[in-house]
């Protein structure tokens, strides 16, 4: 199928940039190893999106699973809600098992 593109100037720099680095010749080739480009971008960001969603979901759960974990060792030897900011226990546990001190998740 034969048709013709018309490219504004920056497009058209941008396309002779790319047949530079790639080595091509024809403009025709470069287009299409352009749009083939262009599409397994896409699909590469949709993976991305998705891996980012699902991490995102099991980061919370986790965050949520700590969180009561917390509560539950403060409460442990306590009939009352204990702080789990406050809880001696908790703090000589965190510093007996701080494998990740200063990282990004604690």
């Amino acid at each position: 199928m034969k048709f013709s593109v018309n490219l504004y100037e920056e497009e058209l720099v941008l396309l002779t940039v790319f047949m530079k680095q790639k080595n091509i010749k024809n403009k025709s080739d470069a287009v299409r190893k352009c749009i083939k480009a262009a599409a397994k971008l896409e699909s590469i960001e949709d993976k991305l999106d998705d891996m980012n969603n699902k991490l995102n979901r099991i980061i919370y759960r986790e965050n949520i699973q700590k969180k009561l974990l917390e509560q539950f060792y403060a409460n442990m030897e306590f009939p009352i809600e204990q702080d789990v900011k406050t809880d001696e226990s908790l703090k000589r546990f965190y510093h007996n098992n701080s494998f990740y001190l200063n990282k990004i998740m604690d």
